[in-house]
């Protein structure tokens, strides 16, 4: 399964962080809107999820994943991004 262009996998940590960024977006829409927010609860808890799989933590200095279970391999987006915030 391809899910983008620079791997082969389909465990691939940098796309599930998009799709988490993209949940968190929407709940803020909604929030901003006066609408009913399903998908800020659901962001945080995949967020949470992400970091556990996604981090290799045992790493020194910690780096993200590109696929989750495999901590000798490298994503693209740096640990400490203001992005992983919750």
């Amino acid at each position: 399964m391809f899910t983008d262009e620079t791997s082969r996998s389909s465990n691939q940590t940098n796309l599930a962080i998009k799709g988490i960024i993209g949940l968190k977006a929407m709940s803020e829409i909604a929030q901003l809107t006066g609408n009913d927010d399903p998908y800020g609860e659901t962001a945080d808890r995949y967020l949470k999820g992400w970091k556990d799989l996604g981090i290799n933590t045992k790493a020194n200095p910690p780096h993200t994943t590109l696929s989750y279970g495999d901590g000798n391999s490298h994503g693209q987006t740096p640990p400490n991004s203001t992005t992983l915030e919750t």
